[in-house]
């Protein structure tokens, strides 16, 4: 067996006896939330059945409505995720849980809005990162469902237009 190949069993070996968990948290504090300088507007979810409808409906950054003859339509778009760098979790797998790391999620909630024939895509940074480590398992019944932390992340940041 290759060097390699014993490595990727060791690692992936000390990952199940770890028995690690991992959660999602919001990165920022409220002295540092965005207060949101765009006024509140009703519109109308073209695609209300995309996964992240329920993430905008939680963030209450938009009032929503069911009349498709509404002036505003919104038109969801799949988030973008960045890769980070996992080697912080090394830590964690070489002392089978025992520290925690945390690893920051970069991801983009992106939608169009189009009112009176103009169209423009707006981007949120969600600022999140990911815990984990054996405490995390002390933590799981209370912390907050993804879903969540993405809406609060999603209240909190600040919308900007994006160029594509």
């Amino acid at each position: 067996m290759r060097l390699a190949n014993k490595i990727a069993v060791l690692v992936v070996a000390m990952q199940w006896l770890s028995a690690c968990t991992s959660n999602v948290y919001l990165a920022t504090t409220p002295e540092d939330a965005y207060p949101g300088a765009h006024s509140k507007i009703m519109v109308h979810v073209t695609n209300a059945d995309h996964p992240d409808y329920i993430v905008l409906k939680r963030s209450h950054i938009y009032e929503l409505s069911d009349d498709d003859t509404s002036q505003t339509k919104l038109t969801l778009h799949a988030p973008d995720t960045y890769p980070t760098c996992g080697n912080g979790i090394f830590g964690t797998l070489f002392t089978l849980g025992l520290i925690p790391t945390h690893t920051p999620i970069r991801e983009d909630f992106t939608y169009t809005l189009e009112e009176n024939e103009n169209s423009t895509r707006y981007r949120h940074s969600l600022n999140m990162y990911e815990a984990t480590s054996i405490w995390e398992w002390l933590y799981k019944p209370f912390a907050e469902m993804e879903t969540d932390v993405r809406a609060n992340a999603l209240a909190v940041s600040n919308r900007e237009s994006a160029r594509f």
